[in-house]
């Protein structure tokens, strides 16, 4: 109708959060940092009033662009959806499907809540966030080398299970380090692009899309659907809760419950590399989020410089972390996972060993800034520390 206007606007796509709600579009919702879970409408769930609004564009302009994208999009994940659930197709045909609307789901990924909360960690002007998220979803060079990233290098699965109960995040895309690889200071370890990382695209509560790069449980294998057992789907879901930063969406409300259990609160990390010629790089980290709870610890013994009170300790002694146990059954694994890092950055390796193609683009990080200006937040450390 003319002169109508769109305003509680979706950050994930109502035609995908249908694929996650009853027959009377009904959904759990929770909001994580408060472990709240709620039933509501996909009408109401992921969307937030007004949020792609900017001041020097028409109204709903841009909400206009991204209904035009779901309405590509969306058939094809339907005609996918179909095809999962009679079971009559040839992975390869999933494969190239997916493919055709790899370069979408990538901007859905740019446009999604969780990436609007990580821009904001820097910017609280709406505006400033808005055109930081345009000049992301507007390169359609990197989205689309991004997306052959994806195709071309990372193993192509299905994975099925047999009830309703996987989540779906605010992040669109789920993403998790497979393994633990540095501390770095532009990236996260589960950025797209590097080795050891599994990326979950959301077909519906039963169906998930993955590309991986290394050791993923045995009932995940490549070029195959998938029915995974009920402590897989835990590991699926304890990765996509972590991803979430405001709010979580489920079929099952109590497997929402117990996965917000899971849950750990984590803000964005800003970063900020100065050089002797004056240049000055900002950045916005992603909070990590890994796979396997054993590659956490090793990175949380070594960013919290932890590491250091096991360096002496032999494999029979009890492990420093007051467990009881023998060091050699407990944090011996983590601890040299976590020396393994150290030696890495203090041979300066280079960052192409993790890139899983180095020829090939890797997911940037969310506002980056570079500057012979130095950054507000650089002033206020060195003015806290006078």
């Amino acid at each position: 109708m003319k002169g109508t206007y769109v305003t509680k606007q979706h950050y994930v796509s109502k035609f995908l959060l249908k694929n996650f709600a009853n027959e009377k579009d009904q959904v759990f919702e929770s909001l994580v940092d408060m472990k709240k879970v709620y039933p509501t409408n996909i009408n109401q769930s992921m969307c937030e009033k007004f949020v792609y609004e900017h001041s020097e564009l028409d109204k709903n302009s841009l909400e206009k662009a991204f209904s035009d994208i779901e309405s590509f999009v969306a058939p094809k994940i339907e005609y996918i959806l179909q095809l999962l659930e009679d079971g009559n197709f040839e992975i390869k045909d999933i494969k190239n499907l997916v493919n055709e609307i790899l370069y979408e789901i990538i901007i859905f990924y740019y446009r999604s809540g969780a990436v609007l909360h990580e821009m904001s960690f820097q910017k609280e002007n709406k505006d400033q966030q808005l055109s930081d998220l345009l000049k992301q979803i507007s390169n359609s060079k990197y989205l689309k080398s991004l997306s052959r990233t994806i195709y071309d290098n990372y193993n192509f699965a299905i994975i099925k299970n047999e009830r309703d109960d996987f989540l779906i995040s605010d992040q669109f895309i789920s993403t998790a380090s497979l393994d633990v690889k540095s501390r770095f200071a532009n990236i996260s370890n589960r950025h797209i692009g590097l080795k050891g990382v599994i990326i979950l695209i959301p077909i519906s509560s039963k169906f998930y899309i993955v590309f991986y790069d290394g050791d993923v449980p045995f009932d995940i294998q490549k070029d195959r659907m998938n029915v995974i057992s009920s402590n897989t789907l835990n590991l699926i879901n304890k990765c996509i809760i972590n991803n979430c930063y405001n709010k979580c969406v489920s079929y099952n409300r109590e497997v929402l419950e117990e996965s917000l259990q899971e849950f750990k609160k984590h803000s964005p990390v800003g970063a900020i590399l100065s050089y002797k010629s004056g240049l000055h790089e900002s950045y916005i980290l992603k909070k990590e989020v890994f796979f396997y709870e054993n590659d956490e610890k090793a990175y949380n013994l070594f960013a919290n410089l932890e590491f250091q009170k096991y360096e002496n300790v032999k494999r029979n002694q009890v492990c420093p972390c007051d467990s009881g146990r023998k060091f050699k059954k407990c944090c011996l694994s983590a601890f040299e996972n976590a020396e393994i890092m150290k030696n890495h950055i203090m041979k300066n390796v280079s960052h192409k060993i993790y890139m899983v193609n180095p020829e090939y683009v890797s997911e940037r990080s969310i506002a980056e800034l570079k500057s012979f200006e130095e950054p507000e937040l650089l002033k206020q450390v060195k003015e806290a520390s006078r």
